[in-house]
């Protein structure tokens, strides 16, 4: 069952390994998201048949979209927010790296401190977790 977890160990609840896969699935959804709204503002006005504004890409985007927050939604009934939110952190070094591996986006060092932050951020989260 989706938002199971496992029997409390010292007083705290133990998270399964389905959460953790809502969480991956829902930052990999974020990244196309995010990769999708960025190649349909740089679509052609031409392109853009939604209104004149939305390209096909932005409209895929939106659907990408609503799809992961159906997924984060059973996330968030088996973690606390606290916990969800911290794991869910990782979309921003995910949409940073796609960006620069399939945008040529370029990573300014500070970028590289910022991601380094959100790394450790949720190495500190899961370690409290455990203990």
């Amino acid at each position: 069952m989706v938002g199971r977890r496992d029997a409390p160990r010292n007083g705290r609840e133990a998270v399964t390994v389905i959460p953790l896969l809502g969480i991956a699935s829902m930052v990999a959804l974020i990244v196309g998201v995010n990769l999708m709204f960025k190649l349909g503002v740089m679509a052609p006005p031409v392109e853009r048949v939604l209104l004149g504004v939305l390209s096909w890409q932005s409209i895929v985007g939106l659907l990408l979209f609503g799809i992961g927050g159906i997924i984060y939604a059973f996330v968030l009934r088996a973690l606390p927010l606290h916990v969800a939110q911290a794991f869910a952190a990782v979309q921003y070094v995910a949409v940073v790296l796609a960006a620069s591996f399939l945008l040529r986006e370029r990573i300014a060092p500070a970028s590289w401190l910022g991601i380094a932050f959100i790394v450790v951020g949720i190495v500190l989260v899961s370690t409290a977790m455990r203990s």
